[in-house]
């Protein structure tokens, strides 16, 4: 940022850094979560050859999810975070609202509907993630 940079495109830009930065965090949890999830069923439907391929299965499903959900995150980031920001103004649980429905739309525009729950509960993870960064922030003033 250039030193005669106003105030508020300063903050403008840490605001959008950070839900940028929350997005991605939410796509990386999400993929652990996947992973961790899908193996985990793996290794109780199929005991036999499972559990000495896992590590490379867990490693390989969050690899692919990763990949396929950073894009979506960085569009989460983009589009529905600011939204979702500013419905939490006009309305408290609105912005819960906007996170499910903005993620899910999201995924359902380059999945199918089935794998759509997962953008819902990304975005959900996200508005959660906000709300706990918002409540620390006005705890400590330095930090936000």
């Amino acid at each position: 940022m250039t030193p005669g940079a106003t105030p508020w495109a300063r903050r403008a830009l840490t605001m959008g850094l950070r839900r940028l930065g929350l997005a991605l965090l939410t796509a990386v949890l999400m993929a652990l979560g996947t992973a961790t999830l899908l193996v985990a069923a793996w290794l109780v439907l199929d005991r036999a050859q499972a559990w000495t391929d896992a590590p490379y299965a867990w490693t390989g499903v969050f690899m692919v999810t990763l990949a396929f959900g950073s894009p979506g995150a960085v569009l989460f980031g983009l589009l529905v975070a600011p939204l979702a920001a500013w419905a939490g103004t006009v309305r408290p649980g609105l912005q819960w609202l906007v996170g499910a429905l903005g993620g899910g739309a999201l995924v359902w525009s380059t999945t199918n509907l089935p794998w759509s729950v997962l953008g819902v509960l990304g975005g959900l993870l996200y508005v959660a993630l906000e709300a706990r960064f918002a409540r620390r922030a006005a705890r400590a003033p330095e930090l936000g």
